[in-house]
């Protein structure tokens, strides 16, 4: 690293070699010799801060912020955004529910007697003041008591992540009741210097073999995973099965999807993989 000189300090040593080579002695406050040199230290201290910062994110242990973003760039790694807290009607986590009658006698379709319907964009609030809006009409049948849907958070980050129990009340009224039966967890926030910077190294020391490594950390950088079990050659050469490992008590729908995504580019053609 360089060693960077403040503009005081350079103006101290620009004065004293003039004294030095010339027969100048005035270089006090007001003197013209001080006020040709102050500019100039002033230029080359941001030129000595400029080349220090070059130099300190010129390497992967002390880049930092848009130059960190350059150097994950040249790996074809990108820092992880901010994501919203959803879960699939699959993931079978936010109930609707009543406890006497059917969901649809409060709930009717509008055109179809024998199904209930909860209407796309209804609201969820839960205890802590976090929202969730439901995705799409949701159709059941006119007999059932609850329905499973698919939501997301109002906001983006791990602000808007929920333990179980948490949402409470609907914008449909105090008739139906609503719960998340676990914890949504797959809201995060913008991948932070440190844990991008960890990622990068790994990736530069595993990606060229597209190893073992690489694949359990493309599996780990999912939000809701704790864990990964690998079974090799599950159903012949060049196959392989993860088992995925919760955080709560369902590996979340998106998270899925987005492992199958990142698994499909780092794995080598031809090979075989299954996610349960």
């Amino acid at each position: 690293m360089i060693r960077t000189k403040s503009k005081d300090e350079l103006l101290r040593q620009i004065l004293e070699g003039v004294v030095q080579e010339t027969s100048i002695t005035m270089t006090g406050k007001g003197s013209i010799i001080r006020g040709l040199a102050s500019p100039i230290a002033g230029e080359i201290s941001k030129a000595y801060e400029s080349l220090s910062d070059a130099i300190t994110n010129s390497f992967l242990p002390t880049a930092s912020g848009f130059f960190l973003d350059l150097y994950g760039e040249s790996f074809c790694l990108v820092r992880g955004r901010p994501k919203i807290a959803k879960v699939s009607a699959e993931d079978r986590v936010i109930k609707f529910y009543v406890s006497n009658g059917t969901l649809a006698s409060v709930l009717p379709h509008p055109t179809n007697t024998t199904l209930g319907q909860l209407p796309d964009g209804t609201q969820i609030t839960g205890t802590n003041g976090v929202i969730f809006v439901v995705e799409g009409d949701h159709n059941f049948p006119a007999s059932t008591k609850e329905v499973w849907v698919t939501a997301s958070a109002s906001g983006t980050g791990t602000t808007n992540n929920i333990g179980p129990g948490t949402l409470s009340s609907t914008s449909i009224g105090s008739q139906v009741s609503v719960t998340n039966v676990s914890s949504i967890n797959t809201g995060t926030d913008l991948e932070s210097d440190d844990d991008f910077r960890f990622r990068i190294s790994r990736w530069v020391r595993t990606s060229a073999g597209k190893n073992e490594v690489s694949v359990t950390m493309a599996v780990l950088g999912a939000p809701g995973i704790a864990d990964v079990i690998k079974q090799p050659y599950f159903a012949g050469a060049g196959s392989f099965r993860l088992i995925l490992i919760p955080t709560g008590n369902r590996v979340p729908l998106e998270s899925i999807r987005q492992i199958a995504s990142v698994l499909s580019t780092i794995t080598s053609e031809g090979t075989f993989f299954e996610l349960s």
